[in-house]
């Protein structure tokens, strides 16, 4: 272990590796350095996620495999849904953690988060690294891709997960390709991506394979390698992404065939229907979303804004190394991502949509801006260095990056002063547009300050980091709510244990029907008692026995969970108190039909039978 650390982390990467620590800590304060705000008060990960890490950790903690999950639509696979993220190694850990009071701890799943953005800003740093790229340039593209960009502004958790093992890919890949180790190197990349469908959700790896496929191509028809060595690499490559991804791929692809999938279509698709291209159109970024990529709020789909800062270093790098195969390479990369993800506005997305086995699973082309966030961020690393590092920049160049700046951030200050005019107040409230202006100045003082040799090389290369941070919190943890504006979502769940109480003191087994207006959230996962519907995977049989008559008595489901009874001839049964133990009202009932939980405002349910 300890050769393998020196061969691979150097001991003076220590302290790069405690800033990465540090910053990413910093820049998720709200999570780590209180207990104000959170990231699952949104439907998806309270009414979805968090049930599904609920699931599984308590069946970790009484040493089962969750590869089955009972609780919703007479059960389904759970490892088949992907999204769950069951086979990824980093989830056991979580779901091993301590539970408190029987729950997933929230405080658990806010470090997990920061884990993972770490993990993301840990390996874009060794990438940097490994393209000889100095601590400080290599800690900048770490802070840019792993806290910035797609990965700064997208909370998916089984999404972010794939993303994190993009530059690990990339490095393995081009150790390879420079004749260091080639077998072994092509047999991580490989494994690294197989890591990536391990994570939760197909999109990112999808896109990162498409991009490796690509990258394989070239390597075959420019022979960079002799034609026979670079096939079986390939092979070896292509094995490893198979043996490590297996243990998702296969139970995912043996469900796809079986389940329907709801992706904004008309009607759900089954495992042998494409998404239909107007969906794909549906969820791209768009092209007037680039506009967003150095302004915030400016999007469609998913948030493109990658620091002015990053994008004015990244372009120095492409003008002053455009020489080194690695620039022209991400550049190559980034020019792709972004035309790739502008979907229904480009004629390549569509050729490839078309040509291209899997990627029209892949509903959402605006995702595919991850490859441009990324090699930004490496490019920037190139900027930095080449910066530092010369001894007397072009005239044109100093000037552009000297006063482009300014001219940027001074146009944003006229374009809110404007806005001051004609509306006021509301003005503002442009708190994202007037950051950027505000970093937009002080990134031209401090190219100003570094041409004219007023800074000095480690105070310039600070400098750059503190404006990304600068930039990025006015983005990064943006959308997580206080406790202040309320957790409407998460509270409830943590509500009305008396219910749940009553419900496994009842005679077992028993089934529950949930009106969602009332519960939300996936009812069964979350507290371990079976209901019949979900948000959650479903297979075409199940869904359509739904729909027909009695389908829910005859599938057990005894208990109704609602806020007002099912018909109008119920009586009440049951009546809890949320947070105290629950009492029961006496009341005559038929033997026939079933229970009715209610859960009026207050979160105060009842029990009735029809």
């Amino acid at each position: 272990m300890q050769k393998l650390w020196r061969r691979y982390w150097h001991g003076s990467d220590l302290g790069a590796i405690l800033v990465l620590i540090s910053i990413s800590v910093g820049m998720f304060w709200k999570i780590t350095l209180t207990n104000q705000y959170t990231w699952l008060n949104s439907p998806d990960f309270s009414q979805q996620v968090a049930p599904w890490f609920q699931f599984q950790a308590r069946e970790w903690h009484h040493h089962r495999f969750p590869l089955w999950d009972p609780y919703h639509w007479a059960g389904q696979p759970l490892i088949g849904q992907m999204q769950p993220g069951a086979m990824y190694p980093l989830n056991w850990l979580v779901f091993l953690a301590p539970l408190r009071d029987g729950f997933i701890s929230i405080v658990l799943l806010h470090w997990y988060m920061v884990v993972i953005h770490f993990m993301a800003a840990l390996f874009c740093y060794k990438l940097c690294r490994d393209l000889d790229r100095s601590r400080a340039a290599s800690v900048l593209a770490g802070v840019v891709y792993g806290l910035g960009g797609w990965m700064g502004t997208t909370e998916w958790p089984q999404m972010l997960n794939g993303a994190v093992w993009a530059p690990p890919v990339l490095m393995f890949f081009l150790r390879m390709l420079r004749g260091h180790k080639p077998v072994l190197n092509s047999a991580l990349s490989g494994a690294c991506l197989g890591l990536a469908f391990l994570s939760g959700h197909h999109q990112i790896p999808i896109y990162l394979t498409l991009l490796m496929a690509a990258l394989w191509i070239r390597v075959l028809v420019v022979r960079d390698l002799r034609l026979d060595q670079a096939a079986k690499l390939a092979a070896l490559f292509g094995v490893l992404l198979i043996l490590v991804g297996a243990a998702q791929l296969l139970p995912a692809r043996e469900y796809g065939q079986l389940a329907l999938r709801w992706v904004g279509a008309q009607n759900p698709v089954g495992w042998n229907d494409p998404v239909p291209y107007p969906v794909h159109n549906m969820y791209s970024l768009g092209p007037v979303s680039i506009l967003g990529i150095v302004v915030p709020g400016i999007h469609l789909n998913v948030n493109p804004f990658i620091e002015l800062t990053a994008i004015t270093l990244a372009i120095i790098g492409v003008f002053l190394a455009w020489s080194s195969a690695y620039v022209r390479l991400f550049t190559y990369i980034g020019i792709g991502a972004l035309l790739f993800s502008l979907g229904g506005a480009s004629v390549f997305h569509g050729i490839i949509y078309s040509l291209v086995p899997w990627v029209e699973k892949a509903r959402s082309p605006a995702m595919a801006i991850l490859g441009f966030h990324l090699a930004v961020a490496v490019l920037a690393s190139f900027g930095v260095d080449e910066l530092v590092g010369a001894h007397q920049l072009p005239a044109t160049l100093s000037r552009l990056i000297t006063w482009g700046p300014l001219a940027f951030g001074i146009t944003l200050y006229v374009m809110l002063g404007a806005t001051f005019f004609s509306q006021g107040e509301k003005v503002y409230y442009q708190i994202r547009p007037a950051a950027v202006a505000f970093t937009a100045v002080l990134l031209s003082i401090v190219m100003a300050g570094w041409i004219h040799r007023k800074l000095g090389r480690a105070g310039v290369t600070s400098c750059f980091v503190l404006l990304v941070m600068l930039e990025l919190s006015n983005v990064t943890t943006y959308s997580y709510t206080s406790r202040e504006q309320g957790w409407n979502l998460v509270d409830p769940m943590y509500r009305n244990t008396d219910i749940v109480r009553f419900l496994k003191q009842q005679q077992q087994p028993i089934r529950v029907g949930i009106d969602r207006t009332a519960v939300p959230f996936n009812f069964g996962d979350w507290f371990g008692i079976e209901e019949f519907e979900g948000f959650c995977g479903l297979t075409a049989k199940i869904y359509a026995a739904n729909w027909m008559k009695d389908t829910h008595l005859l599938m057990g489901e005894q208990f109704w969970v609602a806020s007002k009874p099912q018909r109008r001839n119920s009586n009440w049964y049951f009546k809890g108190r949320a947070g105290s133990t629950s009492t029961r009202t006496r009341m005559p009932f038929r033997e026939s039909g079933r229970f009715t939980v209610l859960w009026p405002s207050k979160i105060s349910p009842r029990l009735s039978r029809d």
